[in-house]
C-alpha cells in the first residue's frame, strides 16, 4: 500500500489492462450486431442488392473488429511500455544509487592530453 501512496508502484498498468477488455469485449459486440443486422437484411430483403448487402456486411464485419481489436492491442502495448520503462529507469536508479547492488569499480585513468600510450 505504502508504493501506491508513494507513487513507486503505477495503477495505470493495471487500468490499462482492464480497458482494453473493456473495449475488446465492445467490439466483440459490435461485430455480433453487424452480422445479426447482415442476416436481418438477407433476410428481409426484397432485391438482389439488399441480399448481397446483407452478405457483405456478415463477411466484412468480423475482419474489420479483428483489425480494430488488433489496434487496439498496439495501442494498450504502447502505453504499457511507458510504464515499463518507468519500472527499468527505477532499477537502474537503485543500482546507481547502491540500494541492493554492489557499485561498479572506478574507471581507469586518463591519458594526459598530447601523451601517447606505447
Amino acid at each position: 500500500m505504502g508504493d501506491y501512496l508513494s507513487f513507486r508502484k503505477m495503477i495505470a498498468p493495471v487500468l490499462i489492462k482492464i480497458l482494453f477488455w473493456i473495449v475488446t469485449l465492445l467490439i466483440l459486440f459490435c461485430i455480433l450486431g453487424s452480422i445479426g443486422m447482415g442476416i436481418y437484411t438477407m433476410s428481409e430483403g426484397r432485391r438482389d442488392e439488399q441480399k448481397m448487402m446483407g452478405c457483405l456486411m456478415c463477411l466484412a464485419g468480423p475482419i474489420i473488429g479483428v483489425v480494430y481489436v488488433l489496434m487496439w492491442r498496439v495501442v494498450c502495448e504502447f502505453w504499457l511500455v511507458f510504464f515499463e520503462m518507468n519500472d527499468r529507469l527505477r532499477e537502474v536508479s537503485d543500482a546507481l544509487t547502491g540500494h541492493g547492488v554492489p557499485h561498479l569499480p572506478p574507471p581507469p585513468p586518463m591519458m594526459p592530453p598530447g601523451k601517447m600510450a606505447r
